[in-house]
């Protein structure tokens, strides 16, 4: 049975190789907010994914307020020309070969791909106040609960084959720092193959920002794989589509938005086709819903 960090460093290296720039799985049905919208109009000063223009004759798709899918589109970006940095503060790419950088935590070595995709979920379900949905499923299936987190403490078997839960007497606060060791702990046994296994798969012409697609490790190791993020769709008056999408990778590294290569979109948008190409080195994927 795998040593679980140990075996995460190993995957890694050949990745390192590939491109010099995870998982659970929140169980719970469409949420929306209970609060009200604070987010920033497009128009505002205030940088947001909403913010970044529209090609000509483009027009974006319209999302419920409060749902997932537009506290995705109303992330918040860093300002123009921000490059990409590892976690360690290594520069990995400059400002012209990316096309905007989320203005996100990045707060360790364990942030990958796939672990963008879990904070994202987590970060939502925490803003409207549903700590209690957030509960993921490990590589192994094991279920593991914020609230019980709080309430007591995960920790590997003996042998380092399974994660189990001992209970406490007192319960931690809900604080920032409290969250940020639970995703820490998720992160470090997260996968793509998880990701890909426990979500359910949805068909390209309904995917809605928020949406992942995963790339799972193809070599039968439950590797890392990769996976991407829908951050935001837009539509022409014949329906045709542009996406814009980002994530991060190995090296930690900033969440960010590539660029559009010759053929793949328009501006800095992608066409589905061209968003598939530019990540095909990853190998065969699927798009999939929280």
């Amino acid at each position: 049975m795998r040593s679980y960090p140990l075996l995460k460093i190993i995957i890694l290296i050949p990745f390192l190789l590939v491109m010099i720039g995870s998982a659970f799985t929140v169980q719970g049905e469409n949420i929306k907010s209970p609060l009200p919208d604070n987010n920033a109009p497009a128009q505002s000063t205030r940088r947001i994914i909403a913010s970044m223009e529209t090609p000509p004759d483009f027009q974006r798709i319209d999302l419920e307020p409060g749902s997932f899918a537009d506290y995705v589109r109303n992330l918040p970006l860093k300002p123009d020309g921000s490059a990409v940095y590892s976690y360690n503060g290594i520069l990995i790419k400059d400002s012209g070969s990316v096309a905007a950088v989320i203005d996100w935590p990045l707060p360790s070595e364990v942030q990958q791909c796939a672990d963008v995709a879990i904070r994202l979920r987590a970060e939502y379900l925490r803003h409207i106040k549903r700590q209690d949905k957030i509960v993921f499923s490990s590589v192994s299936g094991t279920k593991i609960s914020y609230t019980k987190w709080l309430k007591g403490k995960y920790t590997l078997n003996r042998s380092g084959s399974a994660i189990i839960h001992t209970p406490s007497s007192k319960t931690k606060p809900d604080s920032d720092a409290e969250f940020e060791k639970y995703l820490y702990f998720v992160m470090l046994y997260a996968n793509s193959a998880s990701l890909a296994r426990d979500l359910p798969e949805i068909d390209a012409d309904k995917i809605l920002p928020g949406d992942l697609f995963i790339q799972p490790d193809q070599s039968g190791r439950a590797g890392i794989g990769h996976v991407s993020v829908i951050l935001d769709i837009c539509q022409d008056a014949n329906g045709r589509k542009l996406y814009l999408f980002g994530y991060g990778f190995i090296p930690a590294q900033d969440f960010h938005l590539p660029l559009p290569a010759q053929n793949q979109g328009i501006e800095r948008w992608f066409t589905l086709d061209g968003l598939k190409e530019s990540i095909e080195c990853f190998g065969p994927g699927e798009f999939h819903r929280f």
